[in-house]
């Protein structure tokens, strides 16, 4: 299944992507007895209690419609332990214990992929069997849009559910290892979708000089080739990434 024609990326201005350092554990709240570690682009999760759970939360307010994704592997684990003992992907978490409210997804042990929706007290589930081994690494991906979420392994499609529980549901991003397992979550990418959000501001740089708000237009009358950079921000500061161009001036 061909996402990039469903997904509107462009419109997805609020957005954390792979979280390379220095904002490193700054975007993170850890819960639950074990170890939590975000080094080098890579969560590492370990519980060390069979009924336990180490937990990741992000920390950041992340608009309901969202794509979320991460590479997802889990350590082996003993053969003693239940098939959910694995690592677990919140694409929404909310941690109020009146009213906890998660949309996760999770690879058993035994092949069965899981998708499920916690709120208002209820927890509503959907199972669908695969041949993937959870202890290989997958790239897990939610695509949430109203209330719709969609899940997928490694590109191929295996959850599009409707419910009106999906547009009810607000929270965070987490990541879960549980049980007595280690689970990495590597590559994460986090994006919000605000829709008329606009561009607040756009900052252009010449032959390297700092950024400067762009205003007018920029007029190069010196020969040669110039470097034009240029980067812009929605309306609630987010900015986005850098580009460049090259021109070349010639009066002759």
């Amino acid at each position: 299944l061909e996402l990039s024609a469903m997904d509107p990326l462009n419109e997805y201005s609020v957005y954390v992507n792979n979280f390379e350092p220095p904002a490193d554990d700054g975007y993170w709240m850890f819960m639950g007895p074990g170890t939590g570690e975000y080094s080098d682009g890579m969560m590492t999760l370990h519980s060390d209690e069979t009924d336990e759970y180490k937990v990741a939360l992000l920390d950041r307010t992340i608009p309901h419609d969202r794509i979320v994704e991460a590479d997802v592997k889990t350590d082996s684990a003993p053969a003693t332990l239940w098939t959910w003992n694995v690592g677990w992907m919140d694409a929404v978490r909310n941690p109020n214990l009146e009213n906890p409210q998660r949309i996760y997804a999770l690879l058993h042990t035994d092949g069965n992929a899981e998708l499920s929706l916690v709120e208002g007290g209820e927890t509503l589930r959907w199972d669908v069997p695969t041949h993937l081994d959870p202890f290989d690494t997958h790239r897990f991906k939610f695509v949430i849009q109203g209330n719709t979420v969609r899940f997928l392994i490694d590109g191929i499609q295996y959850f599009n559910v409707t419910h009106e529980k999906v547009g009810k549901i607000s929270g965070t991003v987490g990541f879960e290892a549980n049980g007595i397992v280690t689970s990495h979550f590597d590559n994460i990418d986090v994006r919000g979708f605000l829709p008329g959000v606009g561009v607040g501001q756009t900052e252009v740089s010449i032959n390297g000089l700092p950024f400067e708000t762009y205003s007018a237009p920029v007029a190069l009358t010196a020969e040669g080739i110039h470097t034009i950079g240029f980067r812009s921000f929605d309306l609630l500061g987010n900015a986005g990434g850098a580009q460049s161009l090259e021109v070349s001036v010639d009066a002759t």
